[in-house]
């Protein structure tokens, strides 16, 4: 059995973080630096990494695709419509024996 060597430590100032690559260590300085090179487009809004902007895109997006079964609200993301069934209609989704939305 061959043994990987463990992950190299990195310092820088006074903090040390183990990484195991280089881009990690990258996206990780973004917090200390304060730097966002990910810019929305509408309305200027800046994130550290990708996924940050995408989540933030549908705020721009105008179809409330995630619906309540059980009342009108709907949202643009699922986690927020998960979030309204739980304490709007939990009550209703223990008597049915349902964990969320779905």
């Amino acid at each position: 059995t061959t043994r990987l060597p463990p992950p190299a430590t990195v310092q820088v100032s006074d903090l040390r973080s183990r990484v195991q690559s280089e881009g990690n260590l990258c996206t990780h300085m973004r917090i200390h630096e304060d730097r966002r090179p990910y810019q929305c487009e509408d309305c200027g809004y800046a994130a550290r990494q990708m996924v940050q902007l995408k989540r933030h895109a549908k705020h721009h997006t105008f179809r409330f695709q995630f619906k309540c079964r059980f009342c009108t609200y709907s949202s643009k993301m699922k986690s927020t419509t998960t979030k309204h069934c739980s304490l709007v209609h939990g009550d209703l989704l223990k008597a049915l024996n349902l964990n969320d939305y779905d």
